[in-house]
């Protein structure tokens, strides 16, 4: 009778045990939701890791090349020499 009683503890011990591994706030189902989140922000990273390398490759280049940076503000800033005439079309 003891037996069974002290049997009966510990199944109920290890049902608790194993709700808590599983529902906690520090189980099992948190721990997934961590990983996948450090998934995200470690894809984030690489996405602007990348875009720094392509913009500090696009500084360098903007700093050597003195055409390509009057380009540059020419296309982006709208700016003509004193001797052009710029059209620009406006769509709506």
């Amino acid at each position: 009778m003891i037996l069974r009683g002290l049997i009966v503890l510990l199944l109920l011990f290890d049902a608790f045990l194993a709700y808590k591994f599983i529902w906690s706030n520090r189980g099992y189902i948190y721990y997934q939701e961590q990983c996948q989140y450090k998934q995200s922000l470690v894809n984030r990273l690489d996405k602007i890791e990348t875009e720094s390398c392509k913009l500090s490759q696009q500084i360098r280049m903007l700093k050597k090349e003195s055409r390509l940076l009057e380009k540059e503000i020419r296309c982006r800033l709208h700016y003509a020499r004193d001797d052009e005439v710029m059209y620009m079309k406006f769509e709506e």
